[in-house]
């Protein structure tokens, strides 16, 4: 599909911020992390999946039935196979099966202690917000983990010191540790949606803002039911997990909208410097209530591509909900590639193109050219185009095309 330039483009720019053009259902659908909508675009590029991990009926022993009795969780490291702009190389995640309530920490390394910290954060913060103060002795019980080297050493002697019961499964038994495995599933899926929405196609601003994504994601889940009983009952995982007086609000603004931030005093290079840098929303901080989290951004040296920064915690900021920025290339207009749009008002579809710029004019030969000997050229030939290679607009508002025939 061919863009025809609306009058506003090739006019001079008028510095304003970009408005959010889409429509209120849709903002609603992106805030909420793209839940899976058959319709949705962004939906159908993110959750495409292969079968998950499942436990079948059965696989659960009889003699280990007392163990569920107990306040568990399951606990597993997601690899992101990569390192995002933060220094990120995975998750280590946890989810209660009681209340499929799900939880995680981004860590920098696999070693034991890494995730000990990760451990002992998650716990405090789960224990501390579903019994505030520690009133009613709740604690967490039962840890159910796979055989990695990241379980032993400090971490086994950290799940000791707190008189947890550990078990663990089979070497790659997957089934056996199916709740975190299928959380992990649907976490992915969720920061896959998430990202499309926020980068397009653009496969380094994907990896760049892994971290930030999954958390995000992990944040929008503990607010959608999800057992068949909260399903019933209306409620999220969150409601049924945390005190009614530490169930934070859920996120209202979608991941990869504009955020023009300000900088502190100290840390202006001059006094005549902006005083606001351009960033995105990447989730609420967790510690610091009122706080966004913000990656900024800038372009790479050729100018060309934008390049995702380290995060950083905001408390003064505007947001232009909707404004996805990053959604495309530098100098580029649309956040959606355009073969994956209906062409808008302006808009000029692939057959259109054909017929407006690249039909072949046949002239009708002449009556008198039917008697001309055979060294004449009898018709001319027809040309078909096979294919649109890439177009530009130019500054006169004209569209040069490079085609294949």
């Amino acid at each position: 599909m061919a863009v025809k330039p609306s009058e506003k483009e090739v006019e001079l720019e008028d510095g304003k911020i970009p408005k959010d053009t889409r429509t209120s259902d849709y903002a609603k659908h992106c805030q909420d992390g793209h839940p899976y909508d058959p319709d949705c675009m962004v939906c159908n590029q993110g959750y495409m999946r292969s079968k998950m991990a499942m436990r079948r009926p059965g696989d659960t022993k009889k003699a280990e039935s007392y163990m569920h009795l107990l306040e568990g969780v399951n606990t597993d490291i997601l690899h992101y196979n990569d390192v995002d702009a933060d220094g990120n190389i995975g998750l280590s995640g946890v989810i209660l099966p009681k209340t499929a309530f799900p939880e995680g920490e981004n860590i920098t390394n696999k070693r034991a202690i890494t995730k000990t910290k990760a451990w002992v954060k998650m716990s405090t913060r789960i224990e501390s917000l579903t019994d505030p103060g520690g009133i009613n002795g709740y604690k967490l019980q039962r840890v159910h983990q796979d055989q990695g080297s990241e379980n032993k050493g400090e971490h086994a002697a950290a799940l000791g010191d707190s008189n947890i019961v550990k078990t663990t499964t089979h070497r790659d038994w997957h089934q056996g540790s199916s709740a975190i495995e299928g959380m992990f599933g649907r976490v992915q899926t969720k920061a896959a949606a998430i990202g499309v929405g926020a980068f397009g196609q653009q496969q380094h601003l994907m990896v760049q803002s892994m971290g930030t994504r999954v958390k995000h994601s992990l944040k929008l889940m503990q607010f959608k039911p999800t057992t068949p009983s909260q399903k019933e009952q209306e409620i999220s995982p969150i409601q049924e997990q945390y005190h009614m007086l530490s169930q934070n609000e859920k996120p209202k603004y979608t991941y990869g909208s504009l955020v023009i931030g300000f900088i502190p005093k100290d840390e202006r290079p001059n006094k005549t410097g902006p005083r606001a840098f351009r960033g995105f929303y990447a989730g609420n901080n967790e510690d610091i209530p009122g706080d966004i989290i913000v990656h900024p951004f800038t372009t790479s040296e050729d100018g060309k591509n934008w390049e995702i920064l380290p995060s950083l915690s905001l408390n003064k900021f505007k947001m232009c909900e909707g404004v996805m920025i990053l959604a495309s290339p530098p100098g580029k207009y649309g956040g959606i590639p355009m073969e994956f749009r209906k062409p808008s008002e302006g808009e000029m579809t692939y057959a259109e193109v054909r017929e407006e710029f690249f039909v072949p004019y046949l002239v009708e030969p002449d009556s008198d050219s039917e008697d001309d000997s055979d060294s004449e050229e009898e018709a001319e030939e027809e040309w078909e185009i096979e294919k649109i290679v890439s177009h530009r607009i130019l500054g006169d508002g004209t569209v040069k095309y490079r085609v294949r025939w």
